[in-house]
């Protein structure tokens, strides 16, 4: 399988510190990324993500595990860079730097011609609209047009495989709606793009899978279909003038109690017994109503995180 597969981590550890109180930044983590998806890596602060892309990366050395290439094992930090294009978590010094100079420096250290260089810096920032940024120096941008020059530095690189860490923080909603779109099409076009975010409905949009990670441990991979149906997902908003009664009746906790709005959810075992209990009690709350639906990504996620 691995050989028909961009990118692979099998086993891979990642221990901060020498002692007893020894930081566990990834937990024999492993999977497989086919040539041409696109991957979103989720988890709360802490759970690991951007240790995993430094690891891919070559900036930081993983304490155990193997990292492969198309099936072959890569294991010096200078072979990682080469075979990948990184967008990092801060801005990208850019004092006294262009969006031109900076994308073309990019590209050119990869050692894509000149002309070349500046065919794909003038196409990506033309694709976001920010063509009139292309020749302000780096200190005057906006820390969102920062970002977008950090992206278009790891995508004009022309890599096999991109690793993009939070790449629409402090971007402005339609030009976040844009780099998606870009991906989106870079991954049609067979890069292998993995992408470190918190948007979870932006990424469960364009992503074929998603890598849920939790202290360090990865707990979850599944494309977002699979994620909403995990136990047939089913989300129960009740209206009711009386939420102690109703509290009480139902024997169960909900993810949210707002006044007399309370919504609960839960897989489709949990959904039956809840909606029966709720049919009971229609006859002696009149004021009580309720509604059933499918659960989001949102829910899904926070449902997994929450088991863990």
């Amino acid at each position: 399988m691995e050989q028909y597969c961009s990118l692979s981590v099998r086993d891979l550890n990642k221990r901060f510190g020498r002692f007893s109180s020894d930081v566990w930044a990834l937990r024999n983590v492993s999977f497989s990324l086919p040539k041409g998806t696109l991957t979103g890596v989720l988890g709360h602060n802490g759970a690991g993500k951007t240790t995993l892309l430094g690891s891919l990366c070559g900036s930081v050395k993983p304490t155990s595990g193997a990292i492969l290439f198309s099936g072959r094992e890569i294991s010096h930090a200078a072979d990682l860079r080469r075979l990948c294009a990184y967008m990092p978590q801060p801005h990208v010094p850019l004092r006294g730097v262009t969006p031109v100079e900076a994308l073309c420096c990019a590209a050119g250290m990869r050692g894509i011609s000149r002309r070349c260089a500046v065919r794909l810096t003038n196409d990506f920032l033309g694709r976001l609209d920010i063509e009139q940024y292309s020749h302000v120096a780096g200190e005057n941008l906006s820390g969102g047009c920062r970002r977008l020059v950090s992206l278009g530095m790891a995508l004009v690189q022309q890599a096999s495989v991109i690793l993009l860490d939070e790449p629409t923080n402090d971007v402005d909603p339609i030009r976040r709606s844009r780099v998606w779109k870009i991906l989106r099409q870079e991954a049609d076009q067979g890069k292998t793009i993995l992408v470190v975010t918190h948007n979870l409905d932006e990424i469960g949009s364009v992503a074929d899978n998603l890598l849920i990670f939790d202290c360090g441990r990865l707990v979850c991979n599944a494309a977002p279909r699979q994620l909403t149906s995990i136990d047939e997902l089913i989300r129960i908003e009740v209206n009711t003038a009386d939420p102690s009664l109703v509290l009480t009746k139902l024997a169960a906790t909900p993810v949210l109690a707002e006044g007399g709005r309370l919504r609960y959810v839960c897989s489709s075992e949990q959904a039956k017994m809840l909606l029966s209990r709720l049919n009971m009690l229609m006859g002696d709350e009149p004021g009580l109503s309720f509604s059933v639906q499918h659960g989001t990504l949102r829910e899904a996620y926070e449902r997994i995180i929450d088991v863990r």
